[in-house]
């Protein structure tokens, strides 16, 4: 038998990426129980995660009540009591800021109907074949730059990884006790797409005339 240690045969039936686990717990400064609730970046172990991956210009797409450190960000909540920059529907942001302008994304939208109604008084972009995430994806992928990442936290692992100029790089999985994980996915994107491209060169002529 060859020493050399080979890939279990059920990963060849699959696409494999880095994959880190993460348990949610422990206590904050304070002395209160550490938990993944209805504001993300509250819980270090998720904020930690993603602050190590901002990097330019960054849009914090769903950015509700907790500020992400980092110098450039840009924060978007659908909320207009929330302390953002714009106060869009994030499935409409593309027609709203610049194409391809941002080097990191972060989608961290309510993750069903009941968490919406519970937290965020009924707002939701709208799950399922025809919800309004799939609307709001695409929007956020014309906003990312070549070469840059969405992170997209959720109850699953779909992200970005669908549209066509699109990668996994990464999957973060939050395990919380007695409760469902939660997902972070990181996909990257490889190319510029035709329609970004036709938009940069319509805008250029413009510049010249």
């Amino acid at each position: 038998m060859s020493g050399v240690e080979r890939e279990p045969a059920a990963l060849r039936h699959g696409k494999t990426v880095p994959t880190a686990y993460h348990t949610i717990g422990g206590r904050h400064p304070d002395g209160t129980p550490i938990s993944l609730g209805a504001w993300t970046f509250e819980t270090p172990q998720v904020r930690d995660v993603v602050e190590c991956y901002l990097t330019g210009d960054v849009l914090n797409a769903c950015a509700g009540k907790t500020h992400l450190s980092h110098p450039t960000i840009h924060r978007n909540d659908l909320d207009d009591r929330r302390d953002a920059d714009t106060h869009h529907d994030v499935r409409d942001l593309d027609d709203y800021l610049p194409a391809e302008s941002f080097d990191v994304v972060v989608f961290d939208p309510p993750f069903d109907g009941e968490q919406a109604r519970e937290h965020y008084d009924g707002r939701t972009v709208g799950r399922g074949p025809s919800g309004g995430i799939w609307a709001a994806r695409k929007a956020l992928g014309r906003l990312t730059c070549p070469g840059g990442r969405v992170l997209s936290v959720g109850w699953n692992s779909v992200g970005l990884s669908h549209l066509n100029d699109f990668e996994r790089e990464a999957v973060h999985l939050f395990q919380r006790p007695q409760k469902p994980d939660v997902f972070l996915t990181v996909d990257r994107k490889t190319q510029t797409t035709l329609a970004n491209a036709a938009n940069r060169s319509v805008g250029a002529e413009v510049e010249q005339q």
